[in-house]
């Protein structure tokens, strides 16, 4: 138990993020360390060096007189200003003409360690630490050349850089934790909406409920904006699952009632069908009424599972042709007394399933047929419009309440139970209608006025 919750702990995004935000943190406040201590370094063995030069630049301007005392222009030169240098003037010969007090302690450093660039001229010796070392020429009265060595202990210098580098240590190390808690604090802040997301998310898992929202907290946009997203997504999964239960209840209730009437009937032919010819005849018809009901329905389900399947196929179609071929077939069925008229215009064209746009065709014109008084008129037409092919079927038939022409669309939905009944309709046709074309990308409309007709319009894309 204790490994798991350690492991989690080191796989949380708040760990995670604190060790990659101190971690950078570090290696900044190193980086910036030594640069400070590189600019110190820099800056004070130069400043060595030029003073330095400084000092061997006047003892050559001395040289130039005539009668010079070397000694006193040494102690002239380094008291009190260059108390850490220390000078030894050599003639042609290699003789020592003059040094500085305390030389024979500090001409025991040898060249133990050459160093370049910035270190050029810095030798070490274990006695005397760091120094700089410098020669240069001066001229003799008979024109030989002798040597003016400067020494300078670096000491001092090297004590304020270890100084200064122990001050960057223990502010690194203090700037590191206390930015380390304050990283942590700021990070375990910031994580809090994605850990309340998380947590109510499991808990809709857990619950399998869909009724929960996520709390939209104030914190970074992007947790903000994914809260918004899975409250959206809860919103439409949550209105799919009570459609989906909509659906299974009425499609249970739908089915139940041609099952009972085969039920109903087989009893009947059970108990009379063998002496009554009269009563076996009528049995038969009603099963058969009810069986093709039944296939409808089980048909009108099944095509409104594979509605969005992304598996159907699409080809580019002349909705015109179509249309017409529908027609066509539809007219053998027609009523006598109702009129069929239309104006088809031709190419143009959509893309989308056959089947489909045909099945749309059928419905829309079933309907139309089927809620048309006798002497009534239905008319289709087919045209383009702007970048849209339009399929309009008008009716002068019973018309549709003001109150029902926004349920028309709902499965299983009728507005007169008893004449749909009558006419086999389970309420599925438009509902089917409107998912198909809303699939193919387009959309269904319906103008109606109560006993005057309705007028149903389809506009798909107009494919190139």
């Amino acid at each position: 138990m204790k490994s798991r919750m350690k492991l989690r702990f080191s796989n949380s995004l708040t760990v995670r993020l604190t060790g990659f935000y101190i971690l950078n943190l570090f290696v900044i406040m190193v980086i910036i360390g030594s640069i400070i201590l590189f600019a110190a370094s820099y800056f004070l063995i130069n400043n060595t060096k030029q003073d330095t030069y400084i000092l061997q630049s006047q003892l050559i301007k001395a040289s130039l007189e005539k009668q010079i005392d070397w000694q006193e222009a040494i102690d002239n030169l380094l008291y009190p200003n260059y108390g850490n240098y220390y000078v030894d003037i050599i003639d042609s010969k290699g003789k020592t003409i003059a040094r500085s007090h305390g030389w024979e302690h500090i001409s025991s450093v040898k060249d133990t360690e050459n160093y370049t660039g910035l270190l050029q001229h810095v030798i070490f010796n274990k006695g005397n630490g760091l120094c700089y070392k410098s020669s240069a020429t001066w001229t003799e009265a008979n024109g030989e050349k002798g040597k003016i060595v400067v020494i300078s202990q670096l000491k001092p210098i090297w004590d304020f850089l270890s100084l200064l580098s122990k001050v960057l240590i223990i502010s690194t190390v203090l700037g590191g934790i206390l930015g380390s808690i304050i990283i942590f604090l700021v990070t375990k802040r910031t994580i809090n909406p994605l850990k309340t997301i998380t947590k109510t998310v499991s808990k809709m898992i857990e619950f399998m409920d869909f009724k929960t929202r996520i709390p939209i907290l104030k914190g970074p946009d992007e947790l903000t904006i994914l809260a918004n997203s899975f409250n959206t997504l809860l919103i439409k999964i949550e209105d799919q699952f009570d459609k989906e239960r909509a659906f299974v209840s009425n499609a249970s209730h739908e089915l139940r009632t041609p099952i009972t009437a085969f039920s109903g009937h087989l009893n009947l032919l059970k108990r009379w069908g063998k002496k009554e010819p009269e009563i076996l005849e009528q049995s038969i018809k009603s099963l058969q009424v009810e069986g093709e009901r039944m296939q409808r329905l089980i048909d009108q389900l099944l095509t409104l599972a594979r509605t969005d399947s992304p598996y159907i196929k699409r080809s580019f179609l002349n909705l015109g042709s179509v249309i017409e071929e529908v027609k066509q077939e539809l007219i053998l069925s027609l009523q006598p007394g109702i009129d069929i008229s239309s104006v088809i215009e031709e190419n143009v064209k959509v893309q989308g399933n056959l089947d489909q746009i045909r099945q749309v065709a059928i419905i829309l014109i079933e309907n139309a047929i089927k809620y048309t008084y006798d002497s009534g008129n239905i008319f289709i037409s087919v045209f383009p419009q702007n970048n849209w092919g339009v399929l309009q079927v008008r009716d002068s038939g019973i018309g549709i309440d003001e109150n029902d022409i926004n349920k028309i669309f709902e499965r299983f939905y009728r507005i007169d139970k008893a004449r749909s009944r009558k006419t086999g309709g389970a309420g599925l046709g438009l509902s089917i209608a409107k998912e198909i074309i809303e699939s193919h990308g387009g959309t269904i409309e319906v103008e109606s006025k109560l006993g005057v007709g309705s007028t149903f319009t389809v506009k798909l894309p107009i494919s190139n």
